[in-house]
């Protein structure tokens, strides 16, 4: 049987101590996240192997599992083995395929409508305890759909989801989800359009700032006084900031 030219990986059984985390490794992986993680292996078990560079023996990807497998096989006191997928490149090469290996833009995006499709034709599958999603993340995925309707509601919260709740009912009365999943499916349709009719079909005024993380969010808002929950902040803000009216360098 022919090899497949893009399979340049050789399956290998290693001793956990035979290969080392990557110390440059540029990714991190906050508490409530690796929570979510860590339930998923054991649910589901190791469907990926962890990727190791044969010149190094440096993991090249995978690290927050095998962090937790260390944790649960007590390592290092306890030696284990595992299946790792190895390649054999160059650091250089390395380092360039951990960072690409984990990119967000060189990966897909949720389709809403296939997963509403999804929930009604598995509706025991629960997308919190299940997939790791979070309730801002169902109300975004599910605006709109009759899934979220008070007599139809296919999703349970509980009392330690309450501010999050209370804050996206908050943006439901706005009815800006359903106009940010409308929005959504306009510009879709918009995609194989030319830009004037791209323009003249779709009214595009909104714009999306992301943070470095939470911190620097909380301390954006310090500074131009708006309240951490706010989804929508007026465009105003931003012609503060470039006119020197909100400081945003040093102490506030």
């Amino acid at each position: 049987m022919e090899n497949n030219k893009f399979e340049v990986y050789q399956m290998q059984t290693v001793k956990r101590s035979s290969i080392h985390e990557a110390p440059y490794n540029p990714r991190k992986i906050s508490d409530e996240a690796r929570k979510k993680l860590k339930k998923g292996l054991k649910t589901y078990g190791l469907v990926q192997p962890i990727v190791v560079n044969r010149l190094t023996m440096n993991v090249v990807g995978g690290h927050q599992k095998l962090s937790i497998m260390d944790e649960e096989y007590k390592y290092p006191k306890n030696d284990y083995s595992l299946q790792v997928s190895m390649i054999n490149v160059d650091e250089k090469t390395e380092v360039k395929i951990n960072i690409f290996l984990n990119n967000p833009a060189a990966q897909g995006e949720w389709d809403n409508e296939l997963l509403q499709e999804i929930k009604l034709s598995y509706p025991d599958i629960d997308f919190q305890k299940d997939l790791a999603f979070d309730m801002l993340d169902m109300q975004y995925i599910f605006a709109g759909s009759s899934l979220f309707d008070d007599d139809n509601n296919l999703f349970d919260t509980n009392p330690e989801q309450n501010d999050i709740v209370d804050m996206v009912e908050q943006a439901k009365k706005a009815d800006r989800l359903k106009e940010a999943r409308q929005a959504e499916r306009d510009m879709r349709k918009a995609e194989n359009r030319s830009d004037d009719d791209y323009q003249a079909k779709y009214d595009d005024y909104t714009l999306t700032l992301v943070f470095e993380n939470n911190a620097a969010k909380q301390d954006f808002c310090r500074r131009a006084h708006i309240e951490t929950k706010e989804k929508f902040v007026k465009s105003s803000i931003l012609y503060d900031v470039a006119d020197g009216k909100i400081n945003m360098r040093g102490q506030a």
